[in-house]
């Protein structure tokens, strides 16, 4: 089975991060909680907008993430397993494909960050038979065009009107020791 993975705030912990280097330069408390649709821009000061983003190009930001709790390891389980054909599939802004193909190296090591890597925006573009992404528009078009695949998340408060077209909601984001272990029960029991 072809195994969809995208990186940000569903393998990688971006939000910690994201919006501590942001709360730090705007003297704002904004957390994941606050953040209720996608467009992150919506949820900053004016005087951020659209410059919220800029902190996802700065050199080194994205290669010093964490993982996930859980989220290497589960991935590195599916694997090993043989039954599984795993891909990251990651949008990737302008600058940025390089660090995240370099983090896949650090954290993923059984991943060949040469060919098991996509930088794609368009997801439902790239055929598999599993999509685990966290970005509303992404679960909505690949579940459009990939009817028959099956479709897995974190909760976060910004996809929760995805839920009807997921096969495994995970644990809310705020409690994600168990999002990746009902992750990998859910896809390693398609293959019993």
């Amino acid at each position: 089975m072809r195994v969809l993975c995208d990186l940000d705030s569903i393998i990688v912990d971006l939000q910690t991060s994201w919006l501590a280097l942001y709360n730090k330069d705007y003297n704002d408390n904004l957390t994941t909680a606050n953040i209720l649709e996608w467009e992150t821009h919506k949820y900053v000061k004016p005087e951020c907008g659209q410059k919220i983003y800029d902190y996802l190009s700065k050199p080194g930001f994205f290669y010093n993430l964490e993982p996930l709790h859980g989220a290497t390891e589960a991935l590195e389980r599916l694997h090993e397993s043989g039954l599984f054909n795993i891909r990251i599939i990651t949008a990737a802004p302008l600058g940025t494909f390089e660090e995240k193909r370099e983090w896949v190296h650090k954290w993923l090591p059984f991943l060949d960050p040469k060919k098991d890597i996509i930088a794609c925006y368009d997801k439902y573009l790239v055929n598999g038979d599993i999509l685990i992404d966290d970005s509303p528009h992404n679960i909505v078009d690949y579940k459009k065009t990939h009817f028959y695949a099956k479709i897995c998340t974190i909760a976060y408060p910004y996809n929760k009107c995805v839920e009807h077209l997921t096969n495994v909601y995970a644990e809310d984001y705020s409690t994600p020791v168990d999002a990746w272990q009902q992750i990998y029960t859910y896809i390693f029991g398609l293959k019993k």
